[in-house]
């Protein structure tokens, strides 16, 4: 067995508070069971707004065929000013939980960090919605964002495609729609993201139980939101994708203490292998869903602000 590096002390507190919670075994309950027990838990804890931005503002985003989705835009600038690039934050919650409420927190902090308009979108759920619905949510949101609507502000000049967790795992798919928007997609930026959906061994076997992220609670995911659909295709497990080389450049997040830590690597790794530019970092100590335990694990804002000091050298280097 690999070695088990050693938890931060914050994040080793939030593992025994959940613990104390006294939740019931989550092996065999339904997707619905699953969403009644995390959905409350990720909003009680979600970080707060970050204080000081111009505009926080909910969207409806219309396909024009009858389609609509939910959306925040964050910013630190009023609107107007000069054409820029926006990101296009999506939540985890392992394509079952989650939505604009529970990751406000960190998506206000992109915005504040990069000084940047943020665009989170509230993209469909399982298991009413299977695969690839997800996928293609964020696919609308892209080509909705390409055409420089009023309500971002300002014309948008390219689109850096972030998320965590299943967010993650739909940053790292946006890449192989680079061509087809219409505006340069200059960065996909991955925080402790899935890749391959049916991974094993490694660290998902070394952090399977006991680091918040648990292997009964990724299999209830994974079947809710997957069902029958072939897990090896690129839309699933983008580290499958066909053509690496045409991927856009790549801010890799992950977490030491995380069952997904060696997705991460490998995704990191397979980019730079094929000549695309990429800025790595592995939060020593730390747990799935670092960025949006800021209240509970204070020292994770150094690690995001070295993301943000990665994104904006990657973001200068496309930009040139």
């Amino acid at each position: 067995m690999s070695r088990i590096p050693p938890l931060r002390p914050e994040a080793a507190q939030v593992i025994a508070l959940i613990a104390a919670l006294g939740r019931p075994p989550i092996e065999g309950v339904s997707p619905e069971e699953l969403y009644g027990m995390v959905q409350p838990t990720l909003l009680a804890n979600a970080d707060p707004l970050r204080d000081g931005l111009a505009r926080v503002e909910d969207l409806v985003l219309r396909d024009g065929q009858g389609g609509a989705m939910a959306a925040r835009l964050y910013a630190r600038q009023p609107a107007g000013g000069a054409p820029r690039p926006v990101v296009l934050f999506l939540h985890g919650g392992g394509f079952l939980t989650g939505n604009l409420d529970t990751h406000r927190g960190l998506a206000s902090e992109i915005a504040w960090g990069l000084d940047i308009t943020v665009l989170a979108i509230d993209y469909r759920l399982a298991p009413a919605h299977k695969f690839p619905a997800a996928v293609d949510d964020m696919r609308a949101a892209l080509r909705w964002l390409a055409g420089s609507p009023a309500e971002i502000g300002h014309a948008v000049t390219g689109i850096i495609v972030a998320g965590d967790s299943a967010g993650g795992t739909l940053a790292a798919i946006s890449g192989q729609f680079a061509g087809e928007i219409g505006v340069p997609l200059l960065l996909q930026w991955l925080m402790y993201a899935s890749v391959e959906a049916d991974a094993a061994g490694g660290s998902m076997e070394d952090f399977a139980e006991g680091y918040l992220l648990t292997r009964p609670m990724m299999r209830i995911f994974r079947e809710a939101y997957y069902g029958t659909a072939d897990r090896a295709a690129p839309m699933a497990s983008p580290l499958f994708a066909p053509d690496f080389a045409a991927l856009p450049p790549a801010m890799v997040f992950t977490c030491e203490c995380d069952p997904l830590r060696d997705q991460a690597r490998a995704y990191a790794a397979k980019l730079i292998a094929n000549g695309v530019s990429v800025r790595y970092r592995e939060g020593r100590g730390l747990i799935h869903g670092a960025f949006c335990q800021l209240t509970a694990v204070p020292s994770a804002r150094t690690d995001l602000e070295g993301c943000f000091a990665d994104v904006r050298s990657l973001l200068a280097e496309a930009m040139r």
